[in-house]
């Protein structure tokens, strides 16, 4: 039930103010819902965001209480995690394009963190990297133009990347979901939607942050050692994202700026938004 501002007070102010505290507790709903997987909720965040955005954003075609209960009990009823699994779930997507903006936002910040956080970023790099990579010069990335459009290449780096992420998940994914899912619950309850363009921008600043967590827990070499114990494992896990939550929320104009990229470069269709959850 809808419950933060009659449809008269809704009319007059910005939707997205008006119903603040109605969208953060859907997104925290949808969140903190740990029987499906951390991918599925975001999907469905995502598309609660997306489909919301239609109708409140200042090309919305028409607002109202009825239209965002409508979109609430889908949520309610999982209709986006199941739209999930039939269509996204099993996707093995190209990962170069997010893997450029992970290592682009990390190594061109890498001077203006702390100096534990840029240990670990330079662990990561050292775990993952191919040995032909230069951290200093960019050389890890290449653009390829074909017919007039550019691609962004960094074929060993993804790779290897997934490859680890992939064995991280086969031994410690409820370890690595429970975590993920405290800091996403907790990213969502200090954001305000109206504090964004769109709430499709705001799900987007989530999934970027869950971005460079995901690259960094799959490329901690300390990590790759402890998968046989479980409790060490799930401390240094927990130490990775807290360090790695203080790190970003420092570097929060950056953070923005990456999310800036996103929107400019038309990344915020729901496929587009899928595709940088299935990283």
């Amino acid at each position: 039930m809808v419950t933060d501002a009659p449809p008269e007070a809704a009319a007059e102010e910005n939707p997205y103010a008006a119903y603040s505290s109605t969208l953060k507790q859907v997104f925290s709903h949808i969140l903190a819902a740990d029987d499906a997987p951390m991918a599925a909720r975001l999907f469905s965040a995502a598309a609660f965001a997306f489909e919301l955005d239609a109708l409140m954003g200042t090309d919305g075609d028409g607002f109202t209480e009825d239209r965002l209960a409508a979109e609430v009990d889908r949520v309610a009823e999982r209709t986006y995690e199941r739209l999930w699994v039939d269509q996204f779930a099993l996707q093995q997507p190209d990962l170069e394009l997010p893997m450029s903006m992970v290592q682009s936002f990390l190594l061109g910040r890498i001077k203006h963190v702390a100096p534990d956080f840029r240990e670990r970023i330079e662990a990561a790099w050292s775990a993952c990297a191919p040995e032909s990579a230069d951290l200093t010069e960019g050389a890890f990335l290449q653009v390829e133009r074909t017919e007039g459009r550019a691609r962004v290449r960094c074929p060993e780096l993804a790779a290897r990347y997934r490859q680890r992420r992939n064995q991280l998940y086969d031994t410690l994914e409820p370890q690595v979901e429970t975590h993920l899912t405290d800091f996403a619950t907790g990213f969502m309850a200090a954001r305000s939607p109206e504090n964004y363009r769109s709430l499709t921008s705001l799900v987007q600043d989530l999934v970027l942050h869950m971005m460079i967590h995901k690259f960094l827990l799959a490329c901690d070499p300390v990590l790759s050692d402890l998968h046989a114990d479980a409790e060490q494992a799930d401390d240094r896990i927990r130490e990775v994202i807290s360090q790695t939550q203080a790190a970003l929320a420092a570097q929060q104009p950056a953070m923005d700026n990456l999310e800036n990229m996103v929107f400019d470069q038309g990344l915020q269709e729901l496929t587009h938004t899928g595709l940088l959850i299935l990283f």
